[in-house]
């Protein structure tokens, strides 16, 4: 146990073979044990960095850029040279890429792209931009099941006061693979189905 002088409630400590522990105000800090794992106010790290808030409230991480510089995290899969990676720019963007390009954008204010965010912004809440089959941008909604009569998907319209007043429904009948489109609308609050493209 080291001891700084004058300060006898802070110290480094080697309380097991091959662990290293840090001590500050009587209280451990931080712990390196003998497997490489580090905890942060953590005695049992679980995984290689293992931070927890020393009066058990809300644990937060902060990467922040210097200058002019962006904050991110960069991921490596085991034995791979592609990175994936996750950052913040300095117009307070939300960035995340793969190991070719930019795959989707949040930007300040809530706005979402998925696709290209270096060459279009978002002009609504989500914004969709790729085409990957010749068929344009997709969004699939799915169950994960194969029922024969089933609520399969539905776009929902509403607001502050009733989160459901316009629906757009796909519904399964017959056999787990023919279906309708509905459309429903709302009267002082109550949805029924206007109309039906059958199959």
């Amino acid at each position: 146990k080291i001891i700084h002088s004058g300060d006898t409630n802070t110290a480094i400590r080697f309380p097991a073979a091959d662990t290293f522990t840090v001590e500050t105000a009587g209280s451990e800090r931080l712990r390196i044990k003998s497997d490489g794992t580090i905890g942060i106010n953590e005695t049992s790290p679980s995984t290689v960095l293992h931070v927890k808030h020393h009066n058990n409230d809300t644990a937060d991480i902060t990467i922040e850029g210097g200058g002019g510089g962006n904050a991110g995290i960069q991921f490596i899969p085991g034995g791979q040279t592609n990175s994936y990676f996750a950052y913040v720019d300095t117009n307070r963007n939300l960035r995340i890429q793969d190991h070719t390009a930019e795959r989707l954008r949040m930007i300040a204010g809530g706005k979402v792209l998925i696709g290209n965010g270096t060459t279009y912004t978002p002009q609504g809440m989500l914004h969709i931009v790729g085409d990957d089959n010749s068929n344009g941008p997709e969004l699939y909604l799915m169950v994960p099941n194969n029922n024969v009569t089933d609520n399969i998907g539905a776009l929902v319209f509403g607001n502050n006061v009733d989160k459901s007043v316009v629906k757009i429904q796909g519904v399964t009948h017959t056999a787990n693979n023919t279906g309708d489109l509905t459309f429903h609308t709302s009267t002082t609050g109550t949805m029924s189905e206007k109309l039906r493209i059958t199959s």
